[in-house]
């Protein structure tokens, strides 16, 4: 049997650690479509545009589809933009459940690990304290997500069965 000195130390996972090097984000904006169709390119936004697009195409569907499906989409930004966050209110007028939902995160190729934890955790620790969030998350999704939790910014609430999914909560 192992003593405790013999086992690795498990990482200690810190807010002022992970947001050091200023990670940003904004809503996002005309000039972050050049960013978003590149991941198109690489196969970010399969699901969601699955046929072959031009970059036009592609920037009015994008347009129609976040206009259309999302209330609110952000760039998150490092060097430059690194991925976009979906939401939508949980109902359409927000001030009756004031609550987002956060559809999905599309992580652009070059995002690194690093990179995705910094953005993640700085947008969740910001918007939190502006409106609360619900999201849900399966696979690798839900391990990034539960390390996320170790931040102490949002934390798993349950599991949803119909959609085999872990469900996830920003905190105050």
């Amino acid at each position: 049997m192992k003593s405790s000195s013999d086992l690795k130390p498990r990482p200690k996972w810190r807010l002022k650690k992970t947001l050091k090097r200023k990670p940003k984000f904004r809503p996002t904006q005309v000039e972050d479509l050049k960013f978003a169709w590149a991941a198109y390119k690489r196969g970010a936004f399969g699901d969601i545009f699955a046929e072959e697009l031009s970059p036009q195409e592609f920037r009015d569907a994008f347009s129609n589809e976040v206009t259309q499906a999302y209330h609110a989409i952000w760039t998150l930004l490092a060097d430059k933009p690194v991925g976009m966050v979906f939401g939508f209110w949980a109902h359409p007028l927000p001030k009756l459940a004031p609550y987002l939902i956060l559809d999905r995160v599309v992580w652009f190729d070059w995002a690194t690990p690093r990179t995705r934890v910094e953005g993640a955790v700085n947008f969740l620790n910001e918007t939190r304290q502006d409106f609360p969030m619900i999201g849900f998350a399966e696979g690798d999704d839900k391990r990034f997500f539960e390390m996320i939790c170790k931040h102490g910014i949002i934390r798993r609430v349950g599991t949803s069965h119909n959609l085999s999914k872990a469900v996830f909560e920003t905190r105050k």
